[in-house]
């Protein structure tokens, strides 16, 4: 009489079909409980909030920006504020869809009085030249490294002199 043998690959599959979908399972639910994305705030931290009211005033060639700055119980007082603009010329602007560059020109303390205009209002001036597009947006920052989210941006156009006298 012949030998019968028997296998137990049965259960090898069973147990191999059993750990693909444990394995499975595990990897969803990782992606479905992995909580809010972005980098980790330490919970001691208050947020520093953006800039808001930024506008624009021209006097012949002078610019003056004046921005507000948020402040209040739960929030982080700004230790100065990052001025970024992005210049152009007429040319450059007409290109739609293309991205500006800003530059930082300057970083302004909120401790000295000088660009203060009242309560968490602030200012910066500077002079511009002829024929070209500013546009411009303010951060504000603190000393232990905080940012906040761009303000909006202002743009302005000092038409060329030259231009002006043609017409």
């Amino acid at each position: 009489m012949p030998k019968t043998i028997y296998r137990k690959s049965g259960n090898k599959q069973k147990l191999h079909l059993y750990f693909k979908i444990l394995t499975t399972l595990l990897m969803v639910l990782s992606l479905v409980c992995c909580g809010k994305k972005g980098p980790p705030i330490p919970p001691d931290m208050l947020p520093l909030l953006s800039v808001t009211s930024l506008e624009a005033k021209l006097s012949d060639n002078e610019l003056e920006l004046i921005w507000a700055a948020q402040t209040g119980k739960g929030v982080a007082s700004p230790d100065g504020f990052r001025i970024y603009r992005s210049k152009k010329s007429p040319k450059d602007s007409e290109c739609p869809g293309c991205p500006d560059v800003f530059e930082k020109i300057s970083e302004l303390a909120t401790g000295i009085s000088l660009w203060g205009l009242g309560e968490n209002r602030f200012n910066y001036r500077e002079t511009l030249e002829d024929g070209y597009v500013y546009r411009y947006k303010v951060m504000a920052f603190t000393e232990s490294g905080l940012k906040s989210e761009w303000s909006d941006t202002v743009e302005v156009v000092l038409k060329s002199k030259s231009a002006d006298s043609e017409n």
